[in-house]
């Protein structure tokens, strides 16, 4: 007859580093989601994001404008409409990367990763197409120096 052996357990869920690097992603997301868009990027008057989403066979599945102004808290972040149902676009750090480099207008695109169901090859797949409008304040004029009386 066998002996006992106790069953080996079976991991079903994320690692201790991957629950600590969820945890601080998510405690980046929320320090930046109590900002206004002014306390964020003091220099920007408004910004205008064209976003268009398509699936894997090129059709449209959603279509939107969305416009921030300096008192209006920001959301960067696109939930993905396809498949997945869970996947999402973040464009914080293009943004981040537009307005550091002071342009007026930038082109992004993106595919969603997110594997179709759990442990899965294959990925949603949808694509996000967005066109990035930025109007900066205008700047101050340094002051010219006085002659001396």
């Amino acid at each position: 007859m066998p002996g006992y052996y106790k069953k080996r357990r079976v991991n079903s869920g994320p690692t201790k580093n991957e629950e600590k690097a969820a945890r601080t992603i998510e405690q980046k997301r929320q320090e930046r989601s109590g900002d206004t868009l002014a306390h964020l990027y003091p220099n920007v008057q408004r910004i205008a994001i064209e976003l268009e989403i398509l699936s894997p066979q090129k059709l449209q599945l959603s279509k939107e404008t969305r416009i921030f102004n300096p008192g209006d808290r920001y959301k960067f972040s696109v939930p993905c409409p396809g498949r997945c149902g869970q996947g999402s676009f973040d464009l914080a750090g293009k943004i981040e990367q537009v307005v550091t480099n002071r342009e007026r207008t930038s082109t992004s695109h993106g595919q969603c990763k997110e594997p179709l169901y759990a442990g899965a090859a294959e990925t949603c797949a949808c694509e996000l197409n967005c066109k990035i409008e930025i109007t900066f304040l205008p700047e101050p004029e340094p002051e010219a120096p006085q002659p001396a009386a």
